[in-house]
């Protein structure tokens, strides 16, 4: 079997028993009620604060769209346009596939936040909310409608784990993780916060992750970016 299959076959795998897992547990709520103060009702970050807001919501969208943007100007503009003491090592094949997977990625996902009636932590009564908290695979009660709740998968955490993307970006395996890493870092930081504002279960984060995993690893195979990595000299 081709590696390239059998990664895509495990990160499948891994995501159906994921969904499993969550599904017949209560591990969402059994973590959440570690991140929520019952008696002051409150979560351990204020969704509010200005801080965590800027590093982990506001700031990487922002640094996202510019770098994205920025991307997208370099290649498109002609080459004698280029600065002459600036050079990006990479080719313009592998650059173009990052920004799809940037692009990718988060529609995907937030195509199914808009259908998955689950609703976030803060909205169920548990937490102060009005909602109910459901599985995946729960019944909605009589008295909701569909598309009620639009919380799962986590949208925001989408736009670093599409940096996983950052792993083709590379020849020499050293580098490849280096890329993995700033991708898993990037995606988990930002899930972390929606988790500890009462945004998001874990369980959210975890399915995110593998879905952009999966979506990065089909594209680089249908864009044939995925190729053998080349010995790295000593």
């Amino acid at each position: 079997m081709p590696n390239y299959l059998s990664r895509i076959l495990v990160t499948l795998a891994l995501l159906t028993g994921c969904l499993a897992f969550f599904e017949f547990t209560d591990a969402d709520i059994w973590l959440q009620d570690r991140l929520y103060n019952f008696e002051q009702h409150r979560w351990l970050v204020d969704k509010q604060a200005a801080l965590p807001r800027l590093l982990f919501y506001t700031g990487p969208k922002a640094i996202f769209i510019t770098a994205a943007v920025v991307l997208i100007l370099w290649l498109l503009l002609p080459q004698r346009w280029h600065p002459q003491q600036f050079k990006i090592p990479w080719p313009n094949r592998r650059l173009w596939f990052v920004l799809l997977c940037l692009a990718v990625v988060p529609a995907v996902i937030g195509a199914m936040k808009s259908r998955s009636d689950i609703y976030c932590p803060w909205a169920i009564t548990r937490y102060g909310g009005e909602a109910p908290y459901l599985h995946f695979l729960d019944p909605l009660p009589p008295d909701l409608a569909p598309d009620c709740g639009r919380c799962f998968p986590a949208g925001h955490a989408s736009g670093g784990f599409a940096l996983l993307s950052l792993y083709y970006l590379f020849d020499r395996p050293r580098s490849r993780w280096l890329g993995l890493m700033i991708g898993l870092t990037c995606g988990w930081s930002m899930g972390l916060y929606q988790m500890f504002k009462g945004a998001h279960f874990l369980s959210h984060t975890i399915v995110t992750m593998l879905i952009a995993a999966f979506i990065v690893q089909v594209l680089a195979r249908l864009l044939k970016i995925d190729a053998p990595l080349k010995v790295e000299r000593a």
